[in-house]
């Protein structure tokens, strides 16, 4: 699993760095800490080489021939994420000032009102945190099914400012499954991301000229639990804006197809493309992505 060992798990920033955000935010407010981003991202663009490269390497193949002048689309990219992640703390510390439009709302209550659960897969686009908020909306309980592996200190500074209301599920431990199993019978919602691998079983496809190695665990549960599956993404239209998008609704009956899983995973990585193009500066796996 080479691409799994290039990406750690790891926030960058550090302590201190989150640390300084959070304190703009509590007690000066979100124009304070915006003020600070250009700064931040110059710093990232010019001299964190590894996260430069990673995002440069995405960026060639959703410009085309448009990837002139790549350190200011960097510094776009970079930008781009530092306002995902103070967006997200406003949004958690219930605020109020971020505003998230669900055009996914109709398709979740047909999927959720025979009291089965549903596998809600996100991509590393916009902010996935907004998107887990406003799925409690709906009178469930939300699971993340995840590798936990971010720095103590880290998540100490960022549950001082604010704490979700979502419990996590280990994705490395030994009864992750069967955690994720039992929580979609009890008719829960459960998150998962599907354009980063983290292990087998896993399907290969193309992505952007190139080929990603991505899981397909999601498909097991869903045929297990017999529930549906939704692909969706929650991108930032503006400032305080966001926008929660289907991509795509695999049916709890559409599972017994011959190679279905890498079938839909393809056919999900297109949509993806369709909807990077139009928020090119929205994706976020800053680690070697393509073999």
């Amino acid at each position: 699993m080479e691409q799994n060992k290039k990406w750690r798990g790891k926030s960058y920033g550090g302590k201190w760095g989150n640390l300084c955000f959070v304190i703009l935010l509590k007690y000066f407010g979100p124009y304070a800490a915006y003020a600070l981003l250009p700064f931040v991202a110059a710093y990232f663009t010019i001299f964190r080489r590894t996260p430069y490269r990673a995002s440069a390497s995405y960026l060639k193949r959703i410009l085309g021939k448009r990837r002139y002048f790549m350190p200011y689309h960097v510094f776009r990219h970079n930008l781009s994420f530092g306002i995902t992640l103070i967006d997200k703390g406003i949004y958690i510390s219930g605020s109020g000032k971020i505003k998230c439009e669900n055009l996914c709302e109709e398709i979740l209550k047909n999927s959720l009102e025979d009291g089965r659960g549903i596998i809600i897969l996100t991509p590393h686009v916009g902010c996935r945190e907004i998107a887990l908020e406003t799925l409690k909306g709906f009178g469930r309980d939300v699971k993340v099914l995840g590798i936990q592996t971010e720095d103590e200190q880290i998540k100490k500074v960022l549950d001082s400012f604010a704490r979700q209301n979502v419990e996590a599920i280990d994705a490395g431990s030994f009864g992750a499954l069967i955690d994720s199993y039992a929580a979609l019978k009890r008719g829960d919602i459960l998150a998962m991301q599907f354009d980063r691998n983290i292990g087998d079983p896993s399907a290969t496809v193309d992505f952007l000229g190139g080929k990603a190695v991505l899981p397909t665990n999601a498909f097991s549960l869903s045929e297990m639990a017999k529930c549906d599956m939704l692909y969706c993404a929650c991108v930032r239209e503006k400032l305080f804006k966001y926008k929660i998008v289907p991509l795509m609704l695999v049916k709890k009956d559409e599972m017994r197809q011959k190679d279905f899983a890498r079938q839909k995973t393809e056919s999900v990585m297109k949509c993806l493309e369709k909807l990077l193009r139009k928020n090119k500066y929205q994706w976020f796996n800053f680690y070697d992505y393509w073999d």
